[in-house]
């Protein structure tokens, strides 16, 4: 018989990532490969630097190491870790300092840090503000997805939902796509071990007047399985 599931009250353990006492850290995300391995991510520094570090169980492994540059203030990286430790990081920003231009970065990256592609550009967009990126990975197979919201600017109080398949090596399959219009917050993703996927988001209905928290099921080539289903 299974033992009966335990209630914590107390952590486990507490660390210290990074201490940086000239520059604001921020927009911190974490993922796991399901064991004890970890790797968090976060922004740091006037040009909103991802960096990232590795942990395993209770203690950092090695020193944190730079992703990318964001160049925009509010950046907000995301991470996704397959069952070999392998992970990808995700962020929005500018194409350059002071740019017009906003884009969607990924990279990935082996179990030991070591990058696995260069820094790429998933989409850009001029004038169009490009946001709230989110990433999930196939244990398995290590083909990932990346999601984002685009909206007229920053001021708009929701956009697009659009997303972008790639394989293992990190190379874009087909051109992205749009999944949803008038969605409010960062959307969720989440991949089963052999790569279906599910997307997740809230979105306004002008007829209804009402918002809606929606799901869209995906098979693992990015084909819709069916409408989106509202959830809530």
């Amino acid at each position: 018989d299974r033992e009966p599931a335990k209630l914590i009250t107390q952590p486990q353990f507490d660390m210290t990532i990074h201490r940086s006492s000239n520059h604001e850290q921020r927009a911190t995300h974490i993922s796991s490969d399901g064991d004890n391995h970890f790797v968090s991510v976060w922004t740091v520094g006037p040009t909103q630097r991802v960096m990232a570090r590795l942990i395993n169980e209770t203690k950092p492994v090695g020193p944190e190491f730079v992703v990318g540059e964001a160049f925009l203030d509010g950046s907000q990286p995301a991470v996704t870790m397959d069952h070999s430790g392998d992970f990808v990081v995700v962020w929005n920003g500018r194409q350059e300092p002071n740019s017009t231009t906003t884009v969607i970065r990924m990279r990935k990256f082996s179990a030991t840090g070591e990058p696995l592609t260069d820094e790429r550009v998933v989409t850009s967009a001029v004038g169009d503000l490009l946001s709230a990126p989110n990433v999930a990975i196939a244990g398995e197979t290590g083909e990932f997805v990346v999601t984002w919201t685009r909206r007229a600017n920053a001021s708009s109080e929701s956009g697009t939902v659009q997303y972008q398949h790639f394989n293992e090596a990190g190379v874009a399959e087909n051109s992205h796509q749009n999944l949803q219009a008038s969605v409010y917050i960062r959307p969720a993703i989440a991949m089963r071990p052999t790569g279906e996927f599910v997307i997740s988001g809230a979105r306004f209905v002008p007829s209804a007047q009402l918002t809606q928290v929606f799901a869209q099921h995906f098979d693992a080539d990015g084909t819709t399985q069916g409408d989106a289903i509202n959830i809530g």
